[in-house]
């Protein structure tokens, strides 16, 4: 499952340049129309993007940590299907019989 992902890359350049006019404008720093707060929101989005992303790959290294788990303990014993094994039994079987 993958998100879509909207292309809004931020230009830093066009920000500082915006950010100076504003500044020398008097507007504020930060609040809901500040200077700042188109930086302060890419860079809370990348974080938030960065966590989801490093929690997605735990969970899924963890979910296939689990489904390997299982699928060995629901394997057969190797030793009983090995060729060389079974070859060793039936040699330890045939000494054990007498031979006549």
């Amino acid at each position: 499952m993958e998100v879509e992902k909207k292309d809004t890359s931020f230009n830093f350049e066009d920000f500082k340049n915006q950010a100076i006019s504003d500044l020398k404008a008097g507007k504020m720093l930060v609040g809901k129309d500040g200077i700042l707060t188109p930086l302060i929101k890419e860079f809370l989005e990348a974080a938030l993007e960065g966590e989801m992303n490093s929690h997605m790959a735990l969970a899924l290294r963890s979910l296939i940590i689990r489904i390997d788990a299982t699928a060995r303990v629901a394997r057969p014993c190797k030793a009983l299907w090995d060729p060389l094994s079974l070859r060793r039994q039936e040699t330890e079987k045939a000494a054990l019989i007498p031979r006549l």
